[in-house]
C-alpha cells in the first residue's frame, strides 16, 4: 500500500491549493509505481497522512517561508535512482503549483524522501 507522509506548516497553503496538492501527490505516487492513477482500487489504498508542525525552524529561527517534508513510501524494490529523481522532481513541481510559483522558488524548501519498506 503506497503511503505519503506530508509535513506542511499550518496555513502554508490555501485549503483548495492543499487539496489539489494532495490529489496531485496521490496520482504522482501511483504513476511512479507504474500503476494507473485513475484506477479506483489503487487510489483507495493510497493514503496521505498530513502533519502540521506549529513551527519549522531554519538556521535556528522560524523559517520565513513554508518548508515541506514529503515522504512517499512504497514496497521494497520500487525505486531505482532514476525513479527517485523523477519522483522528487514531480513532487517538487506539484508543491510549486500549489504555491503558484516557479519550481526554483520552492526547490530549497521541498524535501522529498522516497522510502521503501519490506513487503509483508
Amino acid at each position: 500500500m503506497p503511503m505519503i507522509d506530508v509535513t506542511i506548516p499550518e496555513g502554508a497553503l490555501a485549503p483548495q491549493a492543499e487539496a489539489q496538492l494532495m490529489e496531485e501527490l496521490t496520482g504522482t505516487l501511483i504513476r511512479h509505481e507504474g500503476l494507473d492513477p485513475d484506477n479506483p482500487l489503487v487510489r483507495d489504498v493510497t493514503w496521505i497522512f498530513v502533519h502540521r508542525p506549529a513551527a519549522v525552524y531554519r538556521a535556528g529561527v522560524v523559517a520565513p517561508a513554508p518548508i515541506y517534508r514529503i515522504v512517499p513510501t512504497v514496497p521494497e524494490g520500487q525505486y531505482t535512482d532514476a525513479a527517485r529523481a523523477g519522483l522528487i522532481a514531480d513532487v517538487t513541481a506539484a508543491v510549486a503549483r500549489a504555491e503558484g510559483v516557479p519550481v526554483d522558488a520552492v526547490a530549497t524548501r521541498v524535501w522529498v524522501f522516497p522510502t521503501e519498506i519490506d513487503d509483508g
